[in-house]
């Protein structure tokens, strides 16, 4: 079977099919993210993970009965885990997992370089090990699974700028809640981005509409570290860099289906969307109507 960068879990579980998403901005290495669902075939121990210094973290989708994960030749995590409780463990040491209940699941793959760079960028020291009580319900990270999931239902649709919104939300929590050696530097400050970032990071977003934009080019641009643009874009500007761009798209889209006769996929094209599907999803999302039906309304109104 071809392996796919951050596959390690789902490959051992035999799920090489399933929906894989990858970061864009980090040196070196990435972080990945799979959505996974074992069913029955995955019954019984599973092929052991190929072993690396990488950290894997499991949000369960739904209530598991019971599951095991072996390391050795011997079950280390085990018991049950209800609806969006996680856990973690380092590919270090062989493991390889036990299923015995059908289940669901959003996991990350975050290699040790991967995290080491959030750290630097974050001035929060180096983790030696990442660790909590199996089963930890987390509402943050749980909420951060959660958000991708409609991701992995359209990976052609998938902005990176959202993509690296919340990996890197998810390395950060855990390196702060979770890692063994964590400590803040006091120079870190939540405050929000001056005049002259805000303009820039806008201009830099409007200029690319199809979302091709990096977390990295702005955040480098602001002098900030990816996570702390992302903290001062939101605390000044009420929404993430993905939810202000996709305003900036259906603003965009407005304007034209008000003042033009172009067909609703070519609008969907021109203003950054992957196709007509994706567009009019994006659409009643925000405006509450499809664009065929608010184009009429509009212009019975002006009418």
């Amino acid at each position: 079977m071809k392996r796919r960068y951050g596959d390690a879990l789902v490959h051992s579980l035999g799920l090489d099919t399933s929906p894989l998403l990858t970061t864009h901005s980090l040196r070196d290495q990435q972080i990945a993210s799979t959505h996974f669902i074992c069913g029955s075939e995955q019954i019984g121990l599973a092929e052991p993970i190929h072993t690396e210094d990488t950290f894997i973290t499991s949000i369960t989708l739904r209530d598991l009965p019971y599951h095991e994960l072996w390391s050795k030749g011997y079950p280390t995590i085990t018991g049950r885990f209800t609806a969006n409780s996680m856990w973690t463990f380092n590919l270090a040491d062989e493991f390889r997992v036990r299923v015995f209940h059908p289940y669901e699941a959003v996991s990350f793959y975050m290699p040790r370089a991967s995290l080491d760079c959030i750290a630097d960028e974050e001035g929060i020291r180096r983790v030696v090990d990442i660790s909590y009580p199996h089963g930890t319900f987390d509402l943050a990270i749980a909420s951060l699974a959660n958000a991708l999931l409609p991701t992995f239902d359209n990976p052609q649709e998938a902005s990176p700028l959202f993509i690296d919104q919340v990996m890197l939300a998810v390395g950060c929590r855990l390196l702060e809640q979770y890692g063994d050696s964590v400590h803040v530097s006091p120079a870190r400050t939540r405050d929000g981005l001056t005049p002259t970032q805000v303009c820039r990071a806008k201009e830099m977003l409007a200029n690319n509409l199809k979302g091709d934009m990096l977390v990295a080019d702005m955040a480098r641009e602001c002098g900030l570290s990816r996570q702390r643009f992302f903290s001062a874009f939101r605390k000044t500007i009420g929404c993430t860099p993905h939810q202000w761009l996709q305003q900036q798209r259906v603003d965009q889209a407005k304007n034209m289906l008000k003042n033009t006769a172009l067909p609703i996929e070519k609008i969907a094209l021109l203003c950054g969307f992957t196709d007509a599907s994706h567009f009019t999803k994006v659409f009643v999302s925000l405006v509450g109507k499809i664009p065929t039906v608010w184009r009429q309304h509009i212009r019975d109104w002006i009418n």
